[in-house]
C-alpha cells in the first residue's frame, strides 16, 4: 500500500540499487580478498575450491545473485510490454548478469534463472511447436554440458543423500528431513510458531527431542534459519503447506488486480515461482534484502500503466 501510487519511486529505488551493486561487485572483482578483509564480510568458497564467491556489498553471495535475477526479469519485462524484440544492449545487460551469477556460484541462482525464462517464455513455447523442440534440445545440452564440464550433479546428490540422517552436516538437508518428521509426529499443525527453524526457536524443546540442540548449527544458529520452507513444514505442518499455498496465490491475485490494467504481464508469474523455488533454500519471507527487493519489483512488474 505504501508504494502503490508511487511507481516511479520504485523505479528510483532500483536503480540506485543497481548502481550500489554495481559499485560493490567491481570493487571486489578489483581487490578480491582485500574486500573482505575491509569490508568485513566472510570469505565464501565451495569445498575443494579455492576461488571465493563475488558478493560485493550484499555480504552473502546468495542476496547478490537473486538481485541479478530481478535485474535480468526486469530487463525482459520492459523488451514485453514495449513489444519489441531483445537489442543488443538489452543482450549485454543479460550476459553481465549471467556472468555475475557464475562469480557468485550460486547454484540455486542457477536453477532459478531457468524457471523464470520457462515460465516467461512458456506461452510462446507451448503454442510454437519448433521453439517448443528447440527449447528442449537447448535444455538437453545445457544438462549435458552441466554433466560433463562441473561436479553440480554430484554435489545436489552427494547434498541429498546426507540429508536422510540427524548426523548429516547438510544443515539445509538436516532441517527439512527434521521438518518431515514433524508434519508426521505432530500432525496436522506441526510444532507451533516460535519453535522450529524459526528466529524464536533457540533452545527449542524440538531440537532437544531430536539430539540436536548441541551441534554446532543449532549452538551458534548457523544456517537453521536457511529455508522458510523447513520453517514452515515444521513449525505449521500439513495447514502451513495450505496456509501458504493461499497466501501466495492470494498475492499474487492481488497484484494482478491492483496493478495490471489489462493483460497480466507474463513476467509477474515468472518471478513469483522464482521466489517460491528459492524459498526451499533461502530465508525469502524472513530476511531483510530479499524483502526489500521482492515487494517493490513484484509491484514494479505487476504495473502495466504507460504513465
Amino acid at each position: 500500500m505504501l508504494f502503490k501510487n508511487h511507481i516511479e519511486k520504485i523505479k528510483k529505488f532500483f536503480f540506485w540499487v543497481l548502481v550500489f551493486a554495481g559499485i560493490g561487485i567491481f570493487l571486489h572483482l578489483l581487490l578480491g580478498e582485500i574486500f573482505n578483509y575491509t569490508y568485513g564480510v566472510s570469505k565464501y568458497t565451495r569445498p575443494g575450491i579455492s576461488s571465493i564467491r563475488y558478493t560485493g556489498f550484499f555480504r552473502h553471495p546468495n542476496h547478490m545473485a537473486y538481485m541479478v535475477i530481478v535485474f535480468i526479469a526486469l530487463v525482459l519485462d520492459k523488451f514485453k510490454k514495449e513489444n519489441r524484440n531483445i537489442d543488443r544492449t538489452g543482450w549485454i545487460k543479460i550476459s553481465i548478469g549471467l556472468a555475475i551469477i557464475v562469480l557468485a556460484d550460486t547454484r540455486t541462482a542457477i536453477f532459478g534463472v531457468a524457471i523464470l525464462l520457462t515460465f516467461f517464455y512458456w506461452d510462446y513455447i507451448y503454442k510454437n511447436f519448433l521453439v517448443f523442440f528447440a527449447f528442449v534440445f537447448l535444455g538437453i545440452l545445457i544438462v549435458t554440458g552441466v554433466l560433463i564440464f562441473t561436479d553440480l550433479p554430484e554435489s545436489i546428490m552427494a547434498n541429498l543423500e546426507a540429508s536422510y540422517s540427524l548426523d548429516s552436516n547438510y544443515i539445509r538437508g538436516l532441517m527439512f528431513y527434521m521438518s518431515i518428521l514433524l508434519i508426521g509426529k505432530y500432525f496436522p499443525i506441526g510444532s507451533g510458531a516460535g519453535t522450529f527453524g524459526s528466529i524464536y526457536a533457540k533452545d527449542s524443546q524440538v531440537y532437544k527431542d531430536f539430539g540436536v540442540d548441541q551441534r554446532y548449527y543449532f549452538v551458534e544458529e548457523w544456517g537453521i534459519y536457511d529455508s522458510n520452507f523447513a520453517s514452515i513444514l515444521g513449525e505449521y505442518g500439513f495447514m502451513g503447506i495450505i496456509i501458504f499455498i493461499l497466501l501466495f496465490r492470494i498475492s499474487y491475485s492481488y497484484l494482478k488486480h491492483a496493478f495490471s490494467f489489462g493483460k497480466t504481464p507474463p513476467m509477474l508469474r515468472a518471478l513469483l515461482w522464482v521466489f517460491v523455488f528459492f524459498c526451499i533454500s533461502n530465508p525469502m519471507l524472513t530476511n531483510n534484502v530479499y524483502i526489500l527487493l521482492s515487494v517493490p519489483v513484484f509491484m514494479l512488474i505487476a504495473n502495466t500503466e504507460k504513465t
